[in-house]
């Protein structure tokens, strides 16, 4: 299914899909008024950013609202597990837009890299001073947080896996040897 996420789940049965793994905009374009954001998210509506996102596109000028995920909410099944990959200066607001779509945070990942590039202003060169040598606006990324966030189990857990057969991680699976 291509096009807006929102358009494509709408077309997806409720409660049919196990699992959701997920790369959203990470909204890195200038800072919002939270109050505002806020405002419109608890109203039941959603927040329209300013500038550009990521490399000045639109579309990844802020974090989906709780409007998109409650499209989300609405396919998976009870106890159906989200894995969204945030932004290091968004993953809050991408975790409230999660609770406030009716997801219950389990943990958080990370997805660690030593190839991030600081966008950073050299001080010592802005000053002309070498007192500042060294000194910069920003640390080199090398991380992106992975929010694991899970739609309510039906019941117990146990009850919840034996009949919608997802709501457990298989752990076991995903030890380092």
């Amino acid at each position: 299914i291509e096009g807006d996420c929102r358009e494509g789940m709408r077309q997806i049965d409720p409660n049919s899909v196990d699992s959701i793994v997920t790369d959203p905009p990470y909204g890195l374009s200038k800072q919002p008024d939270i109050k505002e954001v806020l405002t419109h998210w608890l109203a039941g509506g959603d927040h329209t950013a300013t500038g550009g996102g990521f490399m000045g596109k639109k579309w990844d000028s802020f974090v989906p609202g709780p409007k998109t995920w409650e499209e989300a909410y609405r396919v998976l099944k009870p106890g159906g597990y989200c894995a969204v990959f945030a932004g290091s200066r968004t993953v809050d607001l991408m975790s409230m837009s999660l609770r406030l779509a009716g997801f219950e945070v389990v943990d958080m990942l990370h997805w660690l890299y030593g190839s991030g590039f600081p966008k950073s202003m050299n001080i010592e060169k802005a000053t002309g001073s070498e007192k500042w040598k060294g000194y910069g606006t920003a640390v080199k990324p090398c991380h992106e947080p992975i929010i694991l966030c899970r739609k309510p189990l039906d019941g117990t857990y146990a009850n919840n896996v034996m009949t919608h057969g997802c709501g457990a991680l298989n752990i076991e699976a995903c030890r380092v040897p």
